[in-house]
């Protein structure tokens, strides 16, 4: 179910933090005042088409899954790993900022990130075989499904630390840009204790961040003593070195 509003209506929803619905909810923050343009308008009066064939699609995977012997999704031993660790690592900074209230929605994210998973596995699937042709389950999340749907965690869990912010204040304020601030320490998070360039572009690369950028990050982290350059090419975190 996707639900769109302003604020206020959001508000209305969501009265409080302490509320139930906060940590379930998926929240996406727009700032989009341009006005419409032509080209839009043309591709809106096609929309309703647009969304008959995705929802045709849709159910006919609703069909296979729900006609069929009962079907289980799980991540593969190490994508758990990785979950859990990135969770450790890359989401106490918000706790700290946002106050313990935060909690709960850093642990529901670890759900939501592995139901995102379970959907393009899904989505995924229904573009190849039936899902009553696959041989063995649990059906494994294949590492490209894992990473997108790690990236879409990392990108709402910011959009919903913005939503926190908001309900807590007690007068109407403009919703700010959301930026994704905490893409760096992710990213450090990621990387093994000891990495080459390409390990760091490749990570970089899988969560979004151009490779200018991640070599501007890496450099700063030798300049800051984070990071060590062993060789040229070859680094090692300083907490691996201590």
């Amino acid at each position: 179910m996707v639900l769109t509003g302003t604020f206020s209506q959001y508000r209305a929803l969501v009265p409080s933090i302490e509320n139930g619905y906060f940590s379930r909810l998926l929240t996406l923050i727009v700032n989009d005042r341009q006005p419409f343009s032509s080209r839009y308008v043309e591709l809106a009066e096609s929309s309703p088409a647009v969304i008959a064939t995705a929802a045709q699609q849709l159910y006919r995977l609703y069909e296979q899954l729900w006609s069929g012997k009962p079907c289980e999704f799980s991540l593969t031993g190490e994508q758990r790993n990785r979950l859990g660790q990135h969770l450790q690592n890359a989401y106490p900074a918000l706790i700290r900022m946002l106050g313990e209230d935060f909690h709960s929605v850093v642990l529901r994210m670890a759900v939501q990130i592995e139901r995102i998973a379970m959907i393009l596995t899904a989505l995924r699937l229904s573009e190849g075989q039936s899902p009553l042709a696959v041989s063995h389950w649990p059906l494994a999340c294949s590492d490209t499904d894992y990473k997108t749907a790690e990236l879409i965690g990392n990108k709402l869990i910011l959009h919903m630390a913005q939503a926190y912010q908001l309900i807590k204040g007690t007068e109407k304020v403009d919703v700010p840009t959301v930026k994704p601030l905490d893409q760096k320490q992710i990213l450090l998070s990621l990387l093994p204790e000891e990495y080459e360039t390409k390990t760091l572009l490749d990570e970089a690369q899988s969560q979004g961040v151009p490779i200018r950028t991640a070599n501007r990050w890496n450099d700063k982290w030798v300049a800051e003593g984070i990071v060590i350059k062993i060789r040229q090419g070859h680094y090692m975190k300083q907490a691996a070195v201590a």
